[in-house]
């Protein structure tokens, strides 16, 4: 649309600078015209005037009035060389001059009478309405050049204003298919959208912004649906995860109602295992929700202090000794410390996360490797698993809240919060966390913390 738009306004201005153009040369054209036949005007005046003169001062008996006259006649003469506009009227404005100087001179010398006198003054007199001739074609010839030229400005007046309307209605017709049309379309999308209609999408038409608006439009409805789906997934996997340790706890709980055979010590700790279990998973539950509403208001605090990386990796890799026997934990770590400024607990979290979806999502058991070590300033610690795999469309949106992998959709309990609370909490330390996978085979997370600098010469 910005290609057209300028295009039409460099067309517009060319219009208009050629419109301008033409009017000025019409303009000088006119005016040019005009002087011409205002000089021809004048030049016949004197001309006629010149004429009145001489005939005067051949009829003049007195000497003094005849020399006015003669000065007179002299004055005009050259008052019509003012007014000269080509050579062929001033050739023969110089004749009549020539010629009524010859008459007045021979006039003041000899009688006005004598066959000489007469004859010049017939002579400048035939000279002068010779030079009225000429003037009087001039004019003739000024006015038309002026009508010509009034002609083609009219026409061009005509042309420029069809040609106006021409654009104006090309224009119109264009914004029309192109622009009102879409936009109109688009509002109707967006418009039955908004009254629940989820699957109506724009056309995606008109000039290239109109293009994107539409796509753009599209793609966010499809990220509005599709998360509305999460939403409705999100819910039945809350009541699903929340039903299943209530549905145990009450199962417990019923065999120590009245009237029932009391269990036995073996029994009763086979329950209680089991009712701590569940409630360790409300629990975790629940502070995934509190940490989700922290990070969404952004009121996540950290209460970060210099740790030793590698122990809170060890604290880790303890508290998950033993839990699962299907499981084989191994850890590979330095000896040595590795700094971080961080909140231990919240980086504890992160492992955990890890570590127990490692678990979970290995259903028939295997290795769980964790990996310490450092690099480029960074201490970088992975987890690797020989579960079920995410494939590579799921890698994209796995770190997403309500998020769950195709693989162990409806297998492994969870509302998809884990990942998108692991990732936050990384992002909030300034680090990174990636993932690399393969369905079926297994998966590797890796996060990425920052070392703190050690001053020279102190120790770990």
């Amino acid at each position: 649309m910005r290609t057209i738009f300028g295009v039409v306004t460099i067309v517009v201005t060319a219009l208009c600078l050629s419109v301008a153009g033409a009017l000025i040369i019409l303009s000088t054209m006119l005016r040019r015209a005009t002087n011409e036949a205002v000089a021809a005007a004048e030049t016949i005046r004197v001309t006629e005037e010149a004429e009145i003169d001489v005939l005067l001062h051949a009829r003049e008996a007195h000497e003094p009035a005849r020399l006015v006259i003669g000065s007179r006649l002299r004055t005009r003469l050259s008052e019509a060389r003012l007014y000269g506009t080509s050579t062929h009227e001033l050739a023969a404005l110089d004749e009549a001059r020539k010629r009524v100087e010859d008459y007045v001179t021979a006039a003041e010398a000899e009688r006005r009478t004598s066959p000489a006198v007469l004859e010049k003054q017939e002579a400048a007199i035939e000279a002068l309405e010779r030079l009225g001739d000429v003037n009087v074609a001039q004019s003739q010839t000024a006015q038309m050049r002026a009508e010509q030229w009034n002609q083609v400005s009219r026409w061009m007046g005509l042309c420029a204003g069809v040609l106006a309307v021409a654009v104006a209605i090309s224009l119109l017709v264009w914004l029309r298919a192109r622009a009102f049309a879409p936009i109109s379309s688009l509002a109707g999308a967006m418009q039955r959208f908004g009254q629940g209609d989820v699957g109506v999408r724009a056309e995606v038409e008109g000039a290239a912004e109109l293009r994107a608006i539409c796509y753009q439009f599209n793609q966010m409805a499809d990220g509005l649906v599709a998360q509305r789906q999460a939403h409705v997934a999100f819910i039945g996997g809350v009541a699903h995860d929340v039903r299943n340790p209530l549905s145990a706890l009450k199962m417990s709980l019923a065999l120590l109602r009245p009237g029932q055979a009391a269990p036995s010590d073996e029994q009763l700790r086979r329950f209680a295992a089991i009712a701590d279990r569940q409630l360790t998973q409300l629990e975790r539950m629940i502070g995934d929700f509190l940490d989700i509403e922290r990070i969404e208001v952004g009121k996540l605090e950290l209460k970060t202090e210099k740790h030793d990386g590698v122990r809170i990796v060890r604290e880790v890799a303890d508290l998950f000794e033993g839990t699962s026997p299907k499981h084989r934990l191994k850890l590979s770590a330095p000896s040595e410390p590795i700094p971080v400024e961080c909140d231990a607990l919240r980086v504890q979290q992160v492992l955990i996360n890890l570590v127990s979806n490692a678990i979970k999502y290995s259903p028939g058991g295997g290795d769980v490797d964790i990996r310490v070590n450092t690099s480029d300033g960074e201490m970088v610690v992975s987890v690797t698993d020989s579960g079920v795999g995410i494939s590579e469309t799921d890698q994209v949106s796995m770190f997403e809240p309500f998020r769950r992998v195709g693989l162990s959709k409806g297998t492994v309990p969870g509302v998809g919060l884990g990942l998108y609370v692991v990732k936050k909490l990384v992002e909030a330390h300034d680090g990174r966390i990636d993932v690399q996978s393969t369905p079926g085979t297994g998966s590797t997370f890796t996060v990425r913390l920052p070392v703190v600098r050690r001053d020279p010469g102190t120790s770990p």
